[in-house]
């Protein structure tokens, strides 16, 4: 009986622990693929949602789709990238607990989630429009680029990032077939170079304080640079934000002149960016603010319904 009993709490915890290991590599493969960038692929619902059209048609569900091929694409090259930067990842202070850099994700599966992934973002492709498609293919292609040489070039590197926002943008109104604005083009890139600054200024830090250089074009930063960079790119994104509430186009086609009060949380949210950014040295990871700062997520909510109400209601 002995035998029998303790054979049984063998199986048991065998089986528990099995169960504890398949959640735990479910685990590392969502952490490794960064299900949690996937909110930057939110930019492509915006020249639907600026449009004014978001749930008109079957719009919504080809935006759905459209996302996750983009994310699935994006997925592909964050793998890539780790899988060329993870020497210099496991000396990071937060990018050694990666995967890949960790080990708990083998080179050879990483390899093989980045086909996976890659395979079914051009599945997902063949199912949309053709304009859409190109688009994914051009941000892959230049950010497999980015990932084989071009991030080592200072100031380039941070162009791409602002690019890849950009493409996210024109895919969004290829999607939907809504024709994108200068405007929206324009202030999506300024935003998306002054996140990019503030990301390398993290890295500049690390730089100074513990002399490791996280990517070879750090010296050709400094904080002076990044900083007066940072201050220019945030006054003129205002400025072209509060010009495009007011612009007679805007107005008419949303039918209220009271939009440019948008403005407001806009303002307030970029001055929390930069509290945390100067303040409490936190501007590693735009994402990873927007996660976890309440106040953030707050002022965007406040801008949503803000906006939602003299797009939709009014």
């Amino acid at each position: 009986m002995k035998t029998n009993s303790n054979s049984t709490i063998n199986k048991s915890t065998l089986s528990s622990n099995k169960a504890i290991g398949i959640f735990q590599y479910t685990k590392d493969i969502l952490k490794q693929i960064r299900c949690h960038q996937w909110v930057k692929n939110v930019f492509l619902f915006i020249p639907a949602f600026f449009a004014g059209n978001l749930f008109l048609g079957g719009n919504i569900y080809v935006l759905l789709l459209g996302f996750m091929a983009f994310s699935l694409g994006a997925s592909t090259i964050y793998i890539i990238n780790d899988l060329a930067d993870v020497e210099k990842d496991r000396v990071h202070p937060t990018k050694k607990h990666r995967p890949i850099a960790s080990g708990s994700i083998s080179v050879m599966s990483a390899r093989v989630m980045a086909v996976t992934t890659l395979m079914l973002c051009v599945g997902l492709c063949l199912f949309l429009p053709y304009a859409f498609g190109l688009v994914v293919a051009a941000y892959l292609v230049m950010n497999f680029c980015y990932c084989f040489g071009l991030k080592h070039v200072a100031f380039l590197d941070i162009i791409i990032i602002a690019c890849g926002f950009f493409l996210r943008i024109l895919a969004g109104g290829f999607l939907v077939q809504v024709p994108v604005s200068s405007w929206l083009m324009l202030i999506t890139f300024l935003l998306a170079l002054f996140l990019a600054f503030g990301k390398r200024r993290d890295d500049v830090i690390i730089f100074m304080e513990e002399g490791k250089k996280m990517r070879k074009s750090i010296t050709g930063y400094n904080l002076t640079f990044i900083d007066a960079s940072l201050g220019v790119l945030i006054a003129v994104t205002i400025v072209c934000y509060i010009m495009y509430t007011l612009s007679p186009e805007v107005t008419q086609r949303i039918g209220s002149e009271y939009i440019c009060l948008t403005a407001l949380p806009v303002i307030i949210g970029v001055l929390r960016y930069l509290q945390l950014t100067f303040v409490f040295q936190m501007s590693g990871s735009p994402t990873d603010l927007v996660m976890k700062d309440t106040f953030l997520q707050v002022v965007i909510g406040v801008w949503l319904v803000l906006f939602s109400y003299f797009l939709y209601l009014t």
